[in-house]
This record gives C-alpha cells, structure tokens and sequence, in this order.
C-alpha cells in the first residue's frame, strides 16, 4: 500500500494483507527493546510496561488500523473506564466494567485500569494467533510484556 500511495497509484484496500502487527509501531521482540534503542531510531518508545504490585496502571488502547482487533491481558483483568473518550465512571454512576480481553473495532479506543496483585510477567497481545507473528514467524506481531515487579 505504502508503496503504491508513494508512486502516486491508486490502492483497492479490498487486497491489503498485512504481514506485520505491531503495538506502538514495534512488532513483538521489538516490543521488549527500551525507549530511544538505536537500533529502532524511526520508532522511539518501547511498549514494556514496568508496574509494582498494587501499582495502578492505565493501558490506552487504540486501534488504529481498519481491522477488529481483541487484546488478551495475559491473565489480567482490567477495568474498562472509558471507551471513545467517554469516562464509563462519574460521580454516582459507574458503567465500568471488568475484561480480560478486550476487542476493538476499527478507529476505536478504550482506556482500561490494571491493578495487578501479583508479580509476574504477563504477555499483553491480540488473541488472533495469525496476528502475532512476524511473516509467518512465531512469536512475534502485536505482542508486548507487562511486568509486574514485588
């Protein structure tokens, strides 16, 4: 696609098939590399996450593609607290609730609130297996860790 946009062609999105997935345009082991890793300079935050436990972590997810996506929380449960920018909690009312996967459809976001309890290292990634691997290649894609420190 990018190629032929480049070229000034047009592109039938009918025929898009991506061969890689990514999260904060990193594709799993890339995911794991730190923030400003120079073998990544076009790609400059890392998407690990480091948390103690108890520690409350917000995920803001968005999917930014054209496809469904479903990301599992590795064992994890999250509190949805807003959707679309729209806070699910205020005042009196909570519309909250708890997930351990999440699917997003195309252009959507969801802000989800994790507590963990205990350490550990939990793989944060899309439930659809063909989408975490890079070309075909096993582990890889829409992939990252959260690690959960004592």
């Amino acid at each position: 696609m990018h190629e032929s946009l480049a070229r000034g062609l047009n592109f039938n999105m009918m025929e898009f098939a991506p061969d890689s997935w990514v999260i904060n345009g990193r594709a799993y082991p890339d995911t794991l590399k730190p923030d400003g890793d120079p073998s990544l300079p076009s790609q400059p935050h890392g998407s690990e996450v480091q948390v103690g436990v108890g520690q409350r972590v917000l995920l803001r997810l968005v999917n930014a593609g054209f496809l469904t996506h479903t990301v599992h929380l590795g064992g994890l449960t999250g509190r949805v607290i807003a959707e679309d920018a729209f806070p699910l909690v205020s005042g009196r009312k909570d519309a909250s609730y708890e997930k351990t996967a999440i699917t997003l459809g195309p252009g959507q976001r969801v802000d989800v609130l994790i507590v963990p309890e205990h350490p550990g290292e939990y793989l944060i990634r899309s439930r659809d297996y063909s989408r975490v691997v890079n070309d075909d290649s096993f582990p890889g894609g829409m992939m990252t860790r959260l690690v959960v420190l004592p």
